[in-house]
Order: structure tokens, then sequence, then C-alpha cells
């Protein structure tokens, strides 16, 4: 490394700054206290980028890329069977412990920027494409995290493959920026799909990348104020381009200023989001060029699931041809991995409503039975007609020392209340930058491990009754997270086996006086024949009564955090109505 000193002068936007040079080696001159420590320098790609084709044809089958044509998809089996999957949301941002932090450390003034600043130094010196080479993966080892997953009861597991940096989890022939060529040299997707595989998992794919363009241009910044004010941040510098993008010239001034504002998220938040859509609009250059990455991302690792951080891409003039172009793409080729059968999941944000409106809005557009309909840390407030999947993370999106974390009890709650609504719960687990889980995430996964030991059946392959649940417990959590449901024994969530023989009445806590009452299965619900508690070998004192199912739970629990009655009957419907 080296180090160089900045010296007085009077710094303006276009300004250079003198530096006199300073070597990191030479112990004899301690390097001054205003030294700015020199990032090592970045080496060329193992694997230079191919020059983008000029066009690219999707794969031949069933789907066009129309609305009417895309309304074929139908939720596969194997994704309404799952219930629960896991999540790598990783990548080099891990190495600033902070979401979004490859943006936000060009916004001066933002905790991401004062950590950088303290931690490397200056973005006009130590950009991201400096951080990037940190992230190192040493200790990853994704077999025995697939099967810690596979024990906590995933039946798919889904890696990020890039987030909103531009920066490729994958090997990539036609973008050099990717993990094979810098940081951890190796081919993280790749990694992760292979031992999906082998631990017998369905595998997938997020993809957030597609608002790269106009997300990134705080690089192409500078500080407003101080010693630095004027001088170009590392994404100015054209070497660079194909990293940061180029300058976007299609921003107005308003939502330029805005976004490079760090107080704006914080304060304006209405306004942030709506200012934000432009990040879904972006010249044809890059939608081409997205495009055509991500077609090769799909073709390389045949994902079975894929995700849009957002609506089906892109706004503006695009009008969603482009994504559209590539869910026929994915659709199509599933068919031909799966000898004529459409396995792809889809997932996209918006409102799912069978037979709703093609709509266009900020964030993408929805066409409503297209894809699957993914909540981003939200549940829903009934049971929706379609399968759906609410993405969730155990703690921040990105490991952060291992702070923030929510309970065993409460991802165990959200889990079933999102099942009784139809829906499937993808789990992000925040890895450390080697690739490691801490101490409470191994943990939590025992103890998810031992309760779906119990209680699997009650969940996986389970269909919704004809109400989610009762009792006076949360709708919806209080806050994105899920860490302040708090239920009671009089709540439960039901599922039934898909054939409908059996229903499963969920109780979300554990009675104090030794009794369960379960009020839609009254004696009008139609008779019951038999009920049993999972996890426990003896048989239950149970009776029918007009009030409800009464159930003298045993002394000992089978398990913690929440408890399966399997109960078998004819025809049996809700006879009261379902939690306000």
């Amino acid at each position: 490394m080296q180090l160089f000193k900045i010296t007085p002068l009077t710094i303006a936007a276009s300004a250079l700054i003198q530096m006199t040079w300073v070597h990191a080696a030479e112990p004899a001159s301690p390097a001054p206290t205003n030294a700015i420590v020199m990032p090592p320098p970045i080496p060329p790609p193992a694997h230079p980028a191919l020059p983008l084709p000029e066009k690219v044809t999707i794969a031949e089958g069933p789907f066009q890329p129309t609305p009417e044509s895309l309304k074929q998809y139908q939720t596969p089996e194997w994704f309404r069977d799952a219930k629960f999957g896991i999540w790598a949301h990783w990548g080099p941002q891990v190495v600033m412990h902070a979401d979004w932090s490859a943006q936000e450390m060009y916004m001066q003034g933002s905790g991401a920027y004062r950590y950088h600043l303290k931690t490397w130094g200056h973005p006009s010196v130590w950009g991201y494409k400096d951080v990037v080479q940190l992230w190192k993966a040493e200790k990853f080892d994704p077999d025995n995290l697939l099967a810690l997953f596979k024990a906590a009861g995933a039946k798919y597991f889904v890696a990020q493959a890039v987030h909103h940096d531009n920066f490729e989890n994958w090997d990539d022939k036609y973008f050099a920026w990717n993990s094979v060529n810098y940081g951890p040299h190796k081919d993280i997707v790749g990694m992760w799909r292979d031992a999906t595989l082998r631990a017998g998992l369905r595998f997938g794919l997020t993809e957030h990348n597609m608002r790269s363009y106009n997300w990134f241009q705080p690089s192409h910044g500078s500080d407003v104020t101080g010693p630095l004010a004027g001088v170009p941040y590392d994404g100015n510098n054209p070497k660079y381009q194909d990293l940061y993008h180029p300058l976007s010239t299609d921003m107005t001034p308003e939502e330029t200023a805005f976004i490079n504002d760090p107080s704006s998220r914080r304060n304006y938040l209405g306004r942030w989001n709506k200012i934000t859509d432009c990040w879904f609009h972006a010249p044809q250059s890059w939608r081409h060029e997205w495009f055509v990455r991500t077609m090769e991302l799909i073709d390389k690792y045949q994902p079975d699931q894929m995700y849009f951080d957002g609506g089906i891409p892109f706004t503006g003039d695009d009008q969603g041809k482009t994504g559209m172009e590539l869910i026929a793409h994915l659709y199509n080729r599933s068919v031909q991995w799966h000898h004529g059968s459409q396995e792809a999941v889809m997932a996209t944000k918006g409102g799912q409503e069978p037979g709703g409106a093609v709509r266009y809005g900020g964030q993408g557009m929805i066409i409503p039975g297209a894809t699957t309909m993914d909540n981003e840390r939200s549940k829903e407030k009934k049971i929706q007609p379609m399968p759906w999947q609410c993405d969730d993370s155990l703690g921040p999106w990105f490991y952060t020392n291992g702070k923030d974390f929510a309970s065993t009890e409460q991802v165990v709650h959200k889990l079933i209340d999102i099942v009784s609504k139809n829906g499937c719960l993808l789990l992000n687990m925040p890895q450390r930058a080697d690739g490691t889980l801490d101490e409470q995430e191994i943990a939590f996964l025992k103890e998810m491990a031992a309760w779906m030991q119990v209680n699997s059946e009650a969940i996986h392959a389970t269909r919704p009754w004809f109400t989610f649940g009762e009792g006076s417990g949360p709708i919806q959590p209080a806050d994105k997270k899920s860490k302040v449901d708090v239920y009671q024994p009089e709540d439960f969530r039901f599922t039934r086996s898909k054939d409908g023989k059996i229903l499963y009445a969920i109780a979300m806590a554990w009675p104090t006086d030794g009794k369960l009452l379960v009020k839609s299965l009254a004696t009008g619900a139609g008779k019951i024949s038999e009920v049993s508690l999972l996890g426990n070998p003896g048989k239950l004192d149970w009776q029918q009564t007009a009030d409800g199912l009464v159930v003298t739970m045993p002394k000992e629990k089978p398990c913690n955090f929440a408890y399966s009655l399997k109960v078998s009957g004819e025809n049996l419907k809700p006879t009261s109505a379902p939690s306000k």
C-alpha cells in the first residue's frame, strides 16, 4: 500500500489534488494524520468480458412475451408444497455491514459514508471497486450450510445472484465484475447450486440489478462541503464505467438532488419512494445489457425460482417489454429442462389478484396471474387465492455483527401464519463476509429443526382451510420484521392435508390451564372422529361441544413455540368467524 498527503489547495469541482506520496513500508517516516491509504491496485480480470451480442432470442416454447401468454402460468406443485425456503442475501456489501452501503458510501453525511471514510478512506480514492476486493468468502462451505438449512425444514434454497451494486456472484462471460474475477475468486452461485442439488432441494436465484443504472448514480458525485468538496468520486473514472454505469442523463434535477441527500430516506420516506421510481427506467443500452446477462444467468444455472426485486422491468418507454421477454425465456427453458413440465416460479412484487388488470407502476409492470406475488417482510390479512411468498430475514439483510435477530418463536409464528394463508416464507440467513453463520444463527437453525421434526406434517404439502385461523392475535405484524407478534392460547392457525382428510389446528401458545378450545370446530363444524397432538405419543382427552373442540393437553410439551392438533373428520367446516 501507499500513502499520500493532501497539501492545502483551493478545491473546486474540476480541480485536481496535489499529492505527496509516502510509502507505507517506511516506518521511520510515520504517515501524517491526514494521509489517505491508497487501495491495492486492481488487477485485470482473469476472464475478460466478451462483447455483448447485438441481438439474442428467447427460448422456443409455449410462452410468448405478452400478458395474455404469460397468464398461462400455473404455480408449480413443488412450490405449493414447499412452504419454507432459505435465502442467502450475500455479497460484497457485507464487508461494510449494511444494506445499500454501495450507494450510501457516496452520500456525504450518511452512516455508510462516515464508516467508509473512517475505515478505508475517501470515496474519490477508495471506491466500491476496492471494497469488492475485500470480500473473500474464505470459509464458505455450502454443503455444510445446506445440511443445516434442510434439517431446519427448508424445501428450497435461493441464492442472491447480484444486488443493486452491479457486482455478480457468478461466472458471467459478458461482465468482468464478478466473484470469479474479483473478491472471493469463486463461482458463488455455482457452488450454491451444486450443494443445493446434492441436498435434494429446489434451487432459486434473486436478481436485484434492474434498478442498478440510476441507483448507482451517487458514485458520480462528490463531497459538497469540507476539504475535498468538488473532488469527483471514483464513479467518475471512465476506467470503471462498466461497474458504476455512465452518468445518467434521464434523471430530473429534483431526482438527482433528492437521491444524493442522505437525509431524504429518513425524513421524506413517501417522497423518496415516489422519486426513486426512476431506478426502474433506464436507457435502452442498459436494458439490453441487463437482459443478455440475466439470460446467461438463467441458462447457466437453470433455476427453479427467480425473483425480481420489483415488478416486471422496465418502466418508461420499455413498458415491461424486456422483463416479459426474460420471463417467457425462463418459463420456456423450464419446459425444456423438465421434459415438458413448466416448473419455474417467477416471483415479483405487486398485487396479483386473479383476473385483475395489467398495471404499470413506478417499480415495474404487474400482470396478475403471470407470476407469483412476493411480499417483502410483510404478511397477508386473509387467505390468498394463489400461492404467494413472503421474503424476510432473520436479521438485517446483510450481516451486522450479530445484531437485531428475530427469535425462533417469532419466525415459527410468522411461518405458520403465512402457510395458513396459502403462502411460503423465504427467510434470509445473513452470512458473515467469510461465508459462515454466527452462533445465534446456528442455534436458530437447530431450534427450527427440532420444531420441524415434530410439526412438519402440519406445514409441508398442506393447503389452506376455509379460514386461516381464529383468536384475537395479530393478523399482520406490527412491524416489518415481525418481532412484536404476541399470541395467546386462544389463537389458532389452520392448515389441511392435500386430500382434505386431515385438519391441523395449530395453537400459537401453550395453555396455562392445560386446555385448548377451538371454537371453529364446535358441533356444527361436522363430526370429528379423532384428535391427536403431533409429537405426543399418548392419546388425548377431547370433546366436541357447542362451544368448540375442547382438548386436554398432556403435562409435557412435545416441542416449543407452537403446537399442532391433528383432527380427523368428515367434511369439516368452520362454525365461527376467523380472527378479527
